[in-house]
C-alpha cells in the first residue's frame, strides 16, 4: 500500500467516525433528546486540515467524500432546526 493510499484511508476513516457520531446524534434528535456536539468542530477541522495539507493525489481522492460529508452536515443542520421548531 502506498503512502498516499494510507493517507487516503486514514482520512476516510475519520470521515466514517464522524458520520457514525452524527448518526448517533440524529437518533437522539429524533427522540427529542439533548445532544452534545462537543469536539465535533475540532474533528471536522482536523480532517479538513489533513486534506488541505495532503498531496494533490490525496486531495483529488478525498474531494468527493468531503462534498458528501458537507451535504450530510447541511441535512443535519436542517434536522436540528426542524427539531427545535417542534
Amino acid at each position: 500500500m502506498t503512502s498516499h493510499q494510507q493517507e487516503i484511508d486514514k482520512i476516510m476513516e475519520e470521515f466514517n467516525q464522524i458520520d457514525s457520531f452524527l448518526l448517533a446524534m440524529r437518533e437522539l434528535i429524533r427522540n427529542k433528546k439533548l445532544i452534545d456536539l462537543k469536539g465535533l468542530d475540532r474533528r471536522v477541522e482536523n480532517v479538513c486540515l489533513s486534506i488541505q495539507k495532503a498531496p494533490k493525489e490525496v486531495k483529488k481522492a478525498c474531494i468527493p467524500r468531503l462534498k458528501q460529508f458537507l451535504d450530510s452536515l447541511d441535512n443535519y443542520e436542517e434536522e436540528i432546526t426542524i427539531s427545535r421548531g417542534n
